[in-house]
C-alpha cells in the first residue's frame, strides 16, 4: 500500500485544509464554472481562501450576538445548484467554526422551511428561486435569507472589516471533534435524517484515501455538493491535492464541459457510467463502426498480453469526447456492473469502484486501480474497520463514523451500537479483505420457502440488456416481479421482454427467477442523487 506523498501532510480539520492549500497551491486554478456557453468564472486557491475568510468574517459579525451562538455553534444552511457561490458559502460557515447544513435543491418551499426548522438553522444561503419561494410563504422562516447570487456585497463587507483590523476569522480555533456539517440522507426508503459529521470524521477519510488513490489533475464535478459523496470526494479530495474543480451545471452540458475542463478524473455514480457507455455505443452504431470497435478491442487485448498498451491511441476518438485526458472514473453510490468496468478498462479508462455511506463521511472502501478486483468495492480505508454481522449486514467502526443523527436519539441508538455503525447494507469480505456489496437489508425479499433474495443482484443482471433503461425488482404476492422502464426504441415491446424473462430465468437460480415483467411508460421517481425512491416507486399516481 502506498503511503502519503512526501510533500503533503495529513490535515486535522477542514479549516486547515483551506488555509494550507492557499499557501501551497497559491495562484493555481481552484474552481471554474460556466457562466454562459463562451464565458467561464475562474478563481485561484489564494483568492478562494480570501473570499472564504471575508465571508467568514461577515458571518462571525452577524452571528456573534445572537442567542443561538452563545448556546451552540450557529447552523448555516445552504441550498442551490452547484456553483462557486455555494462552495464559498459552505466553506465560510465551516471554517468560521460554524456548522454547515447543505440542503436538497429539489425541496419545495414548505419542505425547505420544515428542514430549516428541524436543523435549527440560524440563516440560509439560497438560490434566487428558493429566496422568492420562501418569502412568499404565509409564514416565512424567521431567519436571515441571503441569495447566493448576491454574495459579493457580503464578501466585500468582510474584506473591509479585515482591512480595518477585524481579526475574528483569523482567531477562530477549530477542534477536530467539533461538528462541521449536517448532511441529510437521500431517503430512498423513507424520511431523511440529519447526519452529524465532525471535522475529524471528514479529514480522516480525506487523509486515508490518499493511501489508495491520489488525484493527479483537474476534475469535472458532476455530483450534487449537498451530498457527502459530492462534497468530500468531488471537492475536498481534489482540493487537497491542489488541483482544480470545474463545476458542471447539469447533465445537459456535461459533454461540453468535459471538453472545456479536460479532467483527468471524475467522481460519479453508476448512472453516469451507464450514460457514458450508452453514448459511446450509440455513436458507434450510428456510424456503423461496430466491427471496427470489436477489432480494436481484440487488438488491444492482444497487445496488452504482449505488455504493449496502445489503448489511448486505438480509442483516441472516444477519449476526445471526454476531453482527451480522462484516466479515472471513481464510482460509488450504488452497485456497479462489472461489465461496464471491463469495457472502460479495455478502452483505457479506469473505473475505480468504491463503497460508502453518508454516516461514514462517506467513504468506507475503495478499489486499488493498480490491483483491482472487479465485482468488489476494494478494501476498507485505514481510518475504519469493517465487520460482517451474522446476518450479512456491514458494520463499520473507526474515526470516520458519524456523531449521530441530529435531534433523533432513537435512530442514533438503533444504528450505533458499541461504536459500530450498522449500515443497513449486506455484503461479504473475502480472504484478501475485499468487500462485496450484495444489497440492502431493508430491500431483502424473503420468499415463502424462507429463501432470501437481494433484488439488486437481479436488477443488475437485467440492466445489462440494452432495452432496459431502469429496473426495480420487488416481491408481490410471494412472487418476484420486475418493473422495467425501457429505452425509447423498446417502449411497449412486450415480446422482447418476454424473451428477456425466459433467457434470464433459464440461467438463474430457482429462488431468483422472475414471475413477471411489468413495463412502465415513465421513469421511476428519484432523489437528487439519481437513486430510485423505492418506497415511492410503485405508489399509484395521486
Amino acid at each position: 500500500m502506498r503511503k502519503y506523498s512526501t510533500d503533503l501532510t495529513p490535515v486535522a480539520d477542514i479549516r486547515e485544509l483551506i488555509i494550507s492549500r492557499a499557501a501551497t497551491a497559491g495562484d493555481r486554478l481552484a474552481f471554474a464554472e460556466r457562466l454562459s456557453r463562451d464565458e467561464l468564472r475562474e478563481i485561484s486557491f489564494t483568492a478562494f481562501a480570501a473570499d472564504v475568510a471575508a465571508l467568514g468574517t461577515e458571518l462571525l459579525a452577524r452571528n456573534r450576538a445572537t442567542p443561538p451562538a452563545a448556546a451552540r455553534q450557529p447552523h448555516i444552511a445552504v441550498i442551490g445548484e452547484n456553483s462557486c457561490a455555494w462552495v464559498t458559502a459552505c466553506f465560510a460557515a465551516i471554517c468560521s467554526g460554524f456548522v454547515a447544513v447543505p440542503l436538497d435543491n429539489s425541496l419545495g418551499a414548505g419542505q425547505l422551511a420544515e428542514q430549516l426548522a428541524h436543523s435549527d438553522s440560524d440563516c440560509l444561503f439560497c438560490s434566487r428561486a428558493h429566496f422568492e419561494a420562501l418569502q412568499a410563504l404565509p409564514s416565512p422562516p424567521g431567519i436571515p435569507l441571503y441569495p447566493l447570487d448576491e454574495l459579493e456585497p457580503l464578501i466585500a463587507s468582510g474584506r473591509a472589516a479585515i482591512a480595518a483590523g477585524d481579526s475574528s476569522y483569523s482567531e477562530v480555533e477549530v477542534h477536530p471533534r467539533q461538528m462541521a456539517a449536517i448532511f441529510y440522507t437521500s431517503g430512498t426508503t423513507g424520511n431523511s435524517k440529519g447526519v452529524m459529521l465532525s471535522h475529524a470524521n471528514i479529514t480522516a477519510v480525506v487523509n486515508a484515501n490518499r493511501e489508495k488513490y491520489i488525484a493527479h489533475g483537474a476534475t469535472l464535478a458532476v455530483l450534487p455538493f449537498r451530498h457527502a459523496y459530492g462534497f468530500v470526494v468531488a471537492i475536498l479530495m481534489v482540493y487537497n491535492e491542489g488541483h482544480s474543480v470545474f463545476i458542471n451545471a447539469g447533465l445537459h452540458s456535461i459533454l461540453h464541459d468535459l471538453r472545456a475542463a479536460r479532467p483527468t478524473a471524475m467522481a460519479v455514480v453508476p448512472l453516469f457510467i451507464e450514460f457514458f457507455h450508452r453514448r459511446i455505443m450509440d455513436t458507434v452504431r450510428r456510424q456503423g463502426r461496430e466491427r471496427s470497435l470489436a477489432f480494436a478491442l481484440g487488438l488491444s487485448r492482444f497487445l496488452r498480453f504482449l505488455k504493449i498498451d496502445l489503448r489511448r491511441r486505438l480509442f483516441a476518438a472516444i477519449h476526445r469526447q471526454f476531453g482527451g485526458r480522462l484516466v479515472d472514473l471513481i464510482c460509488g453510490g450504488a452497485p456497479m456492473d462489472p461489465e461496464h468496468v471491463r469495457f472502460f478498462d479495455q478502452i483505457g479508462i479506469n473505473v475505480i469502484n468504491g463503497y460508502g455511506i453518508t454516516e461514514c463521511a462517506p467513504v468506507v472502501a475503495v478499489d486499488d486501480k493498480y490491483s483491482p478486483r472487479p465485482g468488489t468495492t476494494g478494501t476498507p480505508l485505514s481510518c475504519c474497520r469493517v465487520r460482517i454481522a451474522a446476518d450479512g449486514e456491514i458494520m463499520v467502526s473507526g474515526e470516520s463514523v458519524f456523531q449521530g443523527y441530529y435531534r433523533d436519539e432513537e435512530a442514533t441508538e438503533a444504528s450505533l451500537v458499541n461504536g459500530e455503525f450498522a449500515t443497513g447494507d449486506l455484503g461479504s469480505l473475502d480472504a484478501g479483505g475485499y468487500l462485496t456489496i450484495t444489497g440492502r437489508k431493508k430491500n431483502l425479499i424473503i420468499l415463502a420457502n424462507g429463501e432470501n433474495v437481494s433484488p439488486e443482484e437481479i436488477e443488475m443482471e437485467l440492466a445489462r440488456d440494452s432495452a432496459v433503461q431502469e429496473v426495480l425488482v420487488v416481491e408481490q404476492d410471494r412472487r418476484i416481479v420486475a418493473y422495467i422502464f425501457p429505452t425509447e426504441a423498446f417502449l411497449g415491446n412486450t415480446e422482447h421482454f418476454r424473451t428477456l424473462r425466459r433467457v434470464y430465468n433459464a440461467a438463474a437460480q430457482p429462488a431468483k427467477r422472475i414471475a413477471e415483467i411489468v413495463l412502465r411508460d415513465c421513469e421511476f421517481e428519484k432523489n437528487s442523487a439519481r437513486k430510485i425512491l423505492r418506497h415511492k416507486a410503485l405508489q399509484p399516481a395521486p
